[in-house]
C-alpha cells in the first residue's frame, strides 16, 4: 500500500511530537528507559492517526475498531 507524500510528512511531523514529548517524560521522571517506547513510535502513530477507525469523540461508534465485540 503506497500513501501520498503528505500523509507521510503528516505522520512523520506526528512522530517527532510525540518522540519529544516521550524525552520530557522520561526526563522528568529520571525512571526508566526509552528504548523500547521510541521503537514503537512510528507503528503506534501510523496505526492510531492512519489506519484504525477511531473517533475519540465518539466511543460508541459502531465501525470503531478498538473495543468492537464480534456477534455471530
Amino acid at each position: 500500500m503506497s500513501h501520498s507524500p503528505q500523509v507521510i510528512q503528516e505522520l512523520t511531523d506526528k512522530t517527532t511530537v510525540i518522540r519529544r514529548n516521550i524525552l520530557r517524560i522520561f526526563e522528568s521522571s529520571r525512571m526508566g528507559h526509552c528504548g523500547g517506547t521510541m521503537s514503537l513510535v512510528e507503528i503506534v502513530t501510523a496505526l492510531y492517526f492512519h489506519h484504525l477507525k477511531l473517533d475519540p469523540k465518539n466511543c460508541d461508534w459502531p465501525e470503531r475498531e478498538i473495543g468492537r465485540k464480534e456477534t455471530g
